[in-house]
């Protein structure tokens, strides 16, 4: 005689999660935006109802789209709690202080945003070891970052969109970063980069998107190695030191190409 099975067990709702986006409501001064957020309303799964969140089936939040919407203030240790955060949209806020280690917590994470905000000091070291393994999609741009990038960025190897336009980052731009091959954007544009335009970037045969422009790289023409980039369909190398003539290839098989001002 066959036995019954069980039921599968469904997970019960997180403990805590309201209060975490309380908590996070709280230490940017509690905003007028986000009054809906309201421990009166904070009853299990209501959270999942509140504007600019969403949750899975189980009340778990998955993702914050809290773009535009004037925050001030440090991204709070508590988002650090949201275990099954896969996406966390902040552009265009007034968030300061330096790069939020407390994202490392965010096991899950692969789409964070941070654009346009105040965020500012060296990005941490360990950034690429810390942040999730799955992480698709970092972008950093319009900050004012500062330091070398972080070799261990290399290792997000998940990565499909790396933006850090307009900080200031300086010093030379890793070779390491050809270790990114699923890689299909990748903007670096009014920084402070040096050295030589990597030729190691011509592995990257994802890339669709390089934007480079206004970095006082060593001069030099542009690396015979992007030729074998097809892929490519939009390059912005304008005042970057590149010299001699644009490369024939380059306007041959890349549609789409921004070569104002590309030889300086």
């Amino acid at each position: 005689m066959s036995q019954l099975k069980a039921p599968p067990l469904s997970l019960p709702p997180p403990v805590g999660e309201a209060e975490l986006l309380l908590q996070m409501k709280r230490a940017w001064g509690d905003p007028p935006v986000l009054s809906a957020w309201s421990a009166a309303t904070s009853a299990t799964g209501a959270h999942c109802r509140w504007p600019y969140v969403r949750c899975d089936s189980v009340g778990r939040v998955t993702s914050l789209a809290l773009t535009s919407i004037s925050i001030t203030g440090p991204l709070p240790d508590a988002i650090g709690g949201l275990s099954s955060l896969t996406g966390l949209d902040l552009f265009n806020n007034s968030i300061i202080g330096a790069f939020p280690k407390a994202l490392y917590r965010c096991t899950s994470l692969r789409y964070l945003n941070l654009s346009e905000n105040f965020l500012a000091g060296v990005l941490p070291r360990d950034i690429g070891h810390g942040l999730a393994a799955n992480l698709s999609r970092l972008d950093l741009s319009f900050n004012f970052f500062n330091g070398t990038i972080p070799e261990s960025l290399s290792w997000l190897e998940n990565l499909r969109y790396l933006a850090l336009d307009s900080n200031g980052i300086v010093g030379v731009m890793l070779t390491s970063l050809s270790r990114l091959r699923n890689l299909g954007h990748l903007t670096l544009r009014f920084n402070y980069l040096t050295g030589a335009i990597p030729a190691e970037l011509g592995e990257l045969a994802s890339l669709q998107t390089l934007w480079l422009a206004v970095n006082p790289f060593d001069p030099g023409e542009l690396p015979a190695s992007f030729k074998t980039l097809t892929q490519l369909i939009s390059l912005a190398v304008e005042s970057c030191n590149l010299v001699g003539a644009f490369p024939s290839y380059a306007l041959e098989k890349i549609s789409g190409i921004s070569t104002s001002r590309a030889i300086t």
